[in-house]
């Protein structure tokens, strides 16, 4: 079952994945109308918002990558023990599969 702290973090993926989406739409939008206008200043602002929201996604997803490694590498882990001590109990010998 996944932890509260899991649930929390791809809540708040989730949410900055959208946020997101919504701002880069919002930013390509506003970079149309300046650039018809020759806005090289306010193109400019547009840019740096819209990296800077790339940024918060970003830190999110590796926030979120590391997490699942975690997850995986502590359950391999766990089954390389069991499996190592089920060995163990068997004299050695390789288990059938």
């Amino acid at each position: 079952m996944p932890e509260d702290s899991t649930r929390r973090l791809l809540k708040v993926f989730g949410v900055t994945v959208t946020e997101f989406e919504d701002a880069s739409r919002a930013a390509v939008d506003k970079a149309r109308a300046l650039g018809a206008q020759g806005d090289l200043p306010g193109l400019l602002g547009v840019l740096q918002d819209l990296l800077k929201a790339s940024q918060e996604l970003n830190d999110k997803w590796l926030e979120t990558t590391r997490l699942i490694f975690e997850h995986q590498e502590r359950a391999c882990r766990e089954v390389g023990q069991i499996l190592a001590e089920a060995r163990r109990r068997a004299g050695g010998g390789a288990a059938a599969g």
